[in-house]
């Protein structure tokens, strides 16, 4: 800018003309020059401070894109780990439909069995479990109710039907006599083995039996007095004392229920000794009581731990039942079951 004014200058004192016109233009180029000089300027420092804040911008988006890549990689640790989750899962659900399958085949038998029980139990005590027979299902596949709510029907009839089995039960009945006529009687069950009835006037009397459709009652007026004195002990309308009443014991008499245990066989004598050495009625007790939990243990399915019981009570020698409801029985059930459960694991693995 000094060098052109100077040129001007003395462009001017060499006494050259000069026009007017042409100094106005020359004033005027300098003025643009000058103007975009600034513009220019401004710009370089508009360019600076752009670049700056597109580098901060360019800084925090190479942050954000770091940061994004972190946590793409933990969410597909998280995918990882939730589909071995998933696998593990549906292995769980896989072994757990099995066992379900396995209870619900238990379950349907002892349905089955609990059903034909109920047929054969007398008056008193079908009254009493009614509100859980009804709940029996008819069709197991078509059942809504649950494999724990079945079971607990089940073995809340076989419970009572036990409890009814240990007791001596004295009620109110109507009993067609022997005459075909309708009277009310007063029955005495010796738990499930044999009943009794007798009548108001204490001159007729029958006995009762368990059979496969029902109770079957023959009349037996010989023994009214027998009946009428035990019923009378038994509401305490007269002093205890014994009364002999003949009991039948044979097919008829059977009845599906939970095993008894019976007195085990005399015991030889140990060696050396000559004699013999009875168990006494404290384990007998005690080994019923273990195989009723190694009972419900079983329908659990805590098959190790009934399988246990089950083992003691069958070594005790000190417990009998029919086929199908003696631990030996139920230990090859369980040695069954437990290796399906373990034959499923070993292929799942």
């Amino acid at each position: 800018m000094t060098a052109v004014m100077l040129s001007v200058v003395a462009f001017a004192r060499a006494g050259e003309p000069v026009a007017r016109d042409s100094i106005d233009q020359v004033r005027g180029t300098i003025e643009k020059w000058v103007e975009t000089q600034g513009v220019i300027s401004k710009e370089k420092q508009e360019w600076a401070l752009g670049r700056e804040m597109l580098n901060e911008r360019i800084e925090l988006v190479e942050r954000e894109i770091a940061s994004l890549r972190e946590k793409i990689g933990q969410a597909e640790e998280s995918i990882s780990d939730a589909d071995k989750k998933r696998a593990e899962l549906v292995e769980e659900n896989e072994t757990l439909k099995a066992v379900g399958d396995t209870l619900g085949g238990i379950v349907a038998h002892l349905e089955a069995r609990t059903f034909a029980l109920v047929e054969r139990l007398p008056d008193p005590i079908r009254e009493r479990i009614k509100p859980l027979s009804q709940r029996l299902p008819e069709d197991p596949e078509a059942t809504e109710l649950s494999l724990a709510q079945r079971f607990q029907n089940v073995i809340g009839i076989l419970n009572e039907v036990n409890k009814f089995n240990r007791e001596i039960t004295v009620t109110s009945e109507v009993r067609t006599l022997a005459d075909d006529n309708v009277a009310e009687v007063t029955a005495l069950y010796v738990g499930l083995g044999q009943a009794y009835y007798t009548g108001a006037n204490g001159t007729v009397a029958g006995v009762g039996r368990p059979a496969a459709d029902g109770w079957s009652w023959e009349p037996a007026n010989k023994v009214a007095d027998q009946v009428a004195d035990a019923v009378a002990i038994l509401k305490n309308e007269k002093v205890a004392g014994f009364v002999s009443l003949a009991v039948s014991v044979g097919d008829a008499a059977e009845i599906a229920a939970l095993p008894t245990p019976v007195p085990a066989p005399t015991p030889k004598p140990k060696a050396g000794t000559g004699k013999a050495s009875a168990p006494s009625q404290s384990d007998e007790k005690r080994i019923q009581q273990l195989y009723e939990k190694s009972w419900t243990l079983y329908s659990e399915g805590q098959l190790e731990a009934a399988r246990a019981g089950f083992v003691e009570v069958r070594d005790s020698g000190l417990f009998t039942a029919r086929p199908g409801q003696r631990p030996e029985d139920y230990i090859a059930t369980i040695d069954g079951l437990l290796a399906e459960n373990s034959q499923s694991a070993g292929e799942n693995q």
